[in-house]
């Protein structure tokens, strides 16, 4: 019900539509995670990788989202908590403010505003894939594949419904 909201009210999270909302300021909260988990002393590595399909990709090599269900949560397992539930940031930092948005945009609000979303997560020598649509899980977390890597990728496509202008490649 969240995501659908944040789907209905992008201008809260966005600011003003004067020519198109940036798509940028996904990119932002999305690497926010990253340079937290940077900051934080557990990664070395932060890439971003505009794809060819219109989407991005953001990468990087720290200890990954964690794949096991959160002590006094709900059944859900942490990343799809991560990527779903708006009111799981209202205590973190781990969003960022668009120039005129109410609230700060977080990993939930670029899922409900992304056409496709997908996470793969490298720990506990495993690669784990989940995939979103407009926020909605598509799959559970699946294994993959097995790694001796840690980190989180994500990668989407904003919806071209919301967000007019591709991302600013410089």
């Amino acid at each position: 019900m969240e995501l659908t909201e944040a789907r209905n009210n992008a201008g809260t999270y966005l600011g003003e539509q004067h020519e198109g909302y940036d798509p940028n300021h996904l990119i932002w909260a999305v690497l926010e995670n990253s340079v937290l988990e940077h900051e934080a002393g557990y990664c070395s590595e932060i890439s971003i990788v505009h794809q060819q399909d219109g989407s991005v990709t953001i990468a990087d090599n720290g200890r990954g989202i964690p794949i096991r269900a959160l002590p006094n949560s709900s059944t859900k397992v942490p990343v799809q908590t991560v990527l779903t539930e708006i009111g799981y940031y209202n205590n973190t930092s781990a969003s960022v403010a668009a120039p005129g948005g109410l609230k700060g945009i977080n990993m939930p609000v670029v899922n409900a505003l992304s056409e496709r979303l997908s996470v793969e997560i490298r720990r506990e020598g495993k690669v784990f894939r989940q995939d979103f649509k407009h926020g909605i899980p598509q799959s559970e977390l699946l294994v993959i594949g097995v790694t001796k890597e840690t980190g989180t990728s994500v990668t989407f496509r904003p919806d071209r419904d919301i967000f007019a202008a591709s991302f600013d490649k410089t």
